[in-house]
């Protein structure tokens, strides 16, 4: 269930989401990853 409601989110939102919850990675690392700021990535979540 949880996987059928990742997919509607955009693109960004989902790989926030998954390097977090599923990956385990800290603030930074997903701000490396995905080239954000620490204040856009608050909004991602």
């Amino acid at each position: 269930m949880i996987w059928s409601c990742m997919e509607k989110l955009p693109l960004n939102q989902r790989a926030a989401f998954a390097l977090r919850e599923v990956e385990g990675l800290e603030t930074q690392e997903i701000c490396k990853i995905l080239a954000v700021p620490v204040t856009n990535l608050a909004v991602l979540f």
